[in-house]
């Protein structure tokens, strides 16, 4: 009797939803004088419904004099 394969479509169909649920926003920050920091700052804004979890990653490389301000506030 032949062995029949297994349907991919049920693990594709995992694989959508679950990029269909995760957003990320990604973006690069220049190096400035710090009398020019607010400045240039930037503000992002996102609505969020009550009782969900938000995760915020932060990656930042080593650097001499380097400084990253971060604010998140709840409206």
């Amino acid at each position: 009797m032949a062995r029949r394969r297994p349907s991919t479509l049920p693990l594709l169909a995992v694989l959508a939803l679950l990029v269909a649920c995760a957003t990320a926003l990604k973006f690069d920050l220049f190096a400035q004088p710090a009398t020019q920091v607010w400045a240039n700052r930037k503000c992002i804004s996102h609505f969020v419904p009550n009782d969900k979890t938000v995760l915020i990653t932060v990656k930042v490389d080593d650097g001499y004099n380097q400084r990253v301000d971060l604010e998140v506030g709840i409206v």
